[in-house]
């Protein structure tokens, strides 16, 4: 019998969130998906040259998405072994062979400083009780003039308490409401400064959709083998956690955040400029 043959109901509701994606498979992307991994890449200047870490990848979305679209060289480190199981076996499927996964707690990573040109570090900032502490470790992995990437989320407006109780048990991590100003002021570093800043909200997403993509997910063939009761119960834990996000993000947004090491020499822009359809 197989470890997923052998899994029952209660295995399951034991499983949060970032151990059952490694389960059903689902690509973990960061906040806004594929469109925010290209607008860091761009505005990094990322080149096949490049060397890039992608920190907290989770399945791999991030890492192989940079890797495959630049062609430059890319780390992942997760401490999910489960969903680094699934990051290389997605890689291996594309045929993706310049990236690299590694099991690794973000705050102790045995990496030589100065040695990437991006790091990445998207949405974990705002999961981790002390941003500074991790941002601090990780900065001199940074090569001079490199740029680091983080996507904080926040609250838009005020959630009730309930909601973010359930969301914190839902992803194992303790949240608070977070608010713009200081989800974007933790993820300021020293020696580093802001040259890209951009605001986004999250799409509405209608409840016919959050079922099709459960169906979509939890319809894989690697999931037959499992028992009958234990699917049904995977079924419902994992489309009410999709229906619980879709309404806790219906509250959030994010902001694509990009920092440049050793700016300081230059002298400060005075006269800035915004996009037409903002002004």
């Amino acid at each position: 019998m197989t470890l997923l043959e052998s899994l029952q109901p209660e295995d399951i509701e034991r499983m949060n969130y970032n151990e059952l994606i490694g389960l059903v498979r689902e690509t973990n992307r960061p906040p806004g998906g594929r469109q925010s991994v290209v607008k860091v890449a761009a505005e990094a200047f990322l080149t096949v040259e490049s060397k890039v870490l992608d920190v907290g990848t989770s399945t791999g979305f991030t890492a192989i998405e940079l890797a495959r679209s630049v062609g430059c060289t890319v780390v992942g480190v997760d401490v999910n072994s489960r969903s680094l199981e699934e990051a290389r076996k997605r890689a291996s499927e594309l045929g993706v062979s310049n990236v690299t996964f590694l099991d690794g707690d973000a705050h102790s990573l045995h990496l030589d400083d100065n040695q990437f040109d991006l790091v990445f570090v998207g949405n974990l900032v705002s999961l981790v009780p002390d941003p500074a502490a991790l941002l601090a470790g990780l900065t001199p992995l940074v090569r001079r003039n490199g740029y680091m990437a983080l996507l904080p989320m926040y609250y838009r407006r005020e959630p009730a308490p309930e909601l973010v109780e359930a969301v914190s048990s839902a992803i194992g991590v303790d949240i608070e409401a977070t608010y713009r100003e200081k989800a974007v002021s933790r993820c300021l570093v020293a020696g580093f400064e802001v040259v890209v800043a951009e605001d986004r909200v999250f799409d509405d997403v209608a409840s016919v959709r959050i079922e099709e993509f459960c169906r979509e997910i939890l319809g894989r063939p690697h999931l037959v083998g499992m028992q009958e009761l234990t699917k049904r119960h995977l079924a419902e834990k994992y489309s009410r956690l999709m229906a619980l996000f879709a309404h806790n993000l219906s509250h959030m947004g994010f902001t694509i955040l990009v920092l440049r090491q050793g700016l300081g020499a230059d002298d400060p822009e005075l006269f800035s400029a915004s996009p037409i359809s903002a002004v």
